[in-house]
């Protein structure tokens, strides 16, 4: 089997073909397989210039863009946990937009424990490039907000 192939197979990429692959996905606007390419690269390659890791980083960015959704969250409540599908990820205020991928997602603003009903539940669903705002009030009944017809 030719080395290329086998390097596209999954297995050591001696050949460096998965660097110009990844980059070939990404022009021709296909995130995910640039993403996997990218990604077994970096982590296949014995050693990567800084200017080539920050070209592949740049590249990275915009791939997620495409991929992910970007939510801001809006919180009523200062210095409240917040959660997303589980998994804490940061205290109110959170300033920087989340990347989330496609799907349906809980979003959680945890009640202070003096007051139970203090939280924040919302159910959304996110597309590929989306970009959302989420407000997160005390008192928000659960809602599944469908994505918004183009």
């Amino acid at each position: 089997m030719p080395t290329q192939i086998t390097g596209f197979l999954g297995s050591p990429d001696p050949s460096g073909v998965l660097l110009p692959l990844g980059l070939a996905y990404a022009e021709a606007e296909r995130p995910l397989d640039a993403l996997d390419a990218l990604g077994r690269f970096l982590k296949d390659a014995p050693a990567v210039p800084d200017a080539k890791r920050k070209e592949i980083g740049a590249k990275f960015a915009v791939m997620l863009d495409q991929v992910a959704a970007l939510v801001t969250l809006d919180a009523s409540r200062q210095n409240a946990q917040v959660k997303i599908d589980g998994r804490p990820v940061g205290v109110t205020p959170i300033d920087t937009p989340l990347r989330l991928m496609p799907g349906k997602h809980e979003i959680v603003m945890m009640p202070a424990p003096t007051d139970p009903s203090s939280g924040a539940r919302v159910l959304l669903e996110v597309r590929p490039g989306e970009r959302r705002s989420v407000k997160l009030e005390p008192g928000t009944r659960s809602r599944f907000l469908e994505p918004q017809s183009q």
